[in-house]
């Protein structure tokens, strides 16, 4: 992979901006995960019937996978590797659609 070479100024910190977002937003994908595989009680609702096909198990562990992508995609964009630039547009793009697929929570009680 070749590195992005005559970035500099506004380029540099746009660079380093997204690779910051696409590793916090793997942050909170591997924890809304982790939650869901942990705890199946904190969704509204049932495991039939939703929008995906899977159980929560599955759907889980296809979350933590999806959080580990962007985290090392985010972490090849703040290492201004190129090809990290489109997959992490991709991986963003995914990902605030997995999010509408996945159903509500209840609170902590």
């Amino acid at each position: 992979m070749r590195a992005l070479q005559g970035v500099g100024g506004v380029g540099l910190m746009g660079s380093m901006f997204a690779g910051t977002l696409l590793v916090v937003l793997a942050g909170l994908q591997l924890i809304w995960g982790l939650a869901g595989l942990l705890r199946t009680t904190m969704f509204l609702v049932a495991s039939t019937g939703l929008g995906i096909t899977w159980n929560y198990t599955v759907w889980s562990w296809i979350l933590i996978g999806m959080a580990v992508l962007t985290g090392l995609t985010g972490l090849a964009g703040l290492g201004r590797v190129a090809p990290a630039r489109y997959a992490g547009i991709f991986l963003a793009s995914v990902l605030v659609f997995a999010n509408f697929l996945t159903p509500r929570c209840r609170s902590g009680r």
